[in-house]
């Protein structure tokens, strides 16, 4: 397993807060307060070629034309 969980005070109400963090196939946090039902999880999205750009264009890069394809070996997510 490449993850690693954990328990910690929770910061909306000071009760159990249950965590997770794992690296594959990218950063990934979880939480989940079993008190108060505080939650927080990483999202997951693939951005529009024109959301792409205006990241890129505040960031002073060109615009692509399209965007990269996929590695052969990545995880389907939905929105891909």
């Amino acid at each position: 397993m490449s993850g690693y969980s954990d328990t910690t005070d929770c910061p909306r109400c000071g009760g159990k807060l249950n965590t997770f963090s794992d690296h594959k196939p990218h950063d990934n946090v979880f939480g989940d307060c079993l008190d108060c039902g505080f939650s927080y999880h990483t999202d997951r999205n693939v951005l529009s070629l024109e959301e792409v750009n205006e990241f890129r264009e505040s960031d002073g890069l060109k615009h692509l034309k399209k965007l990269r394809k996929p590695l052969k070996d990545w995880v389907k997510f939905v929105g891909d």
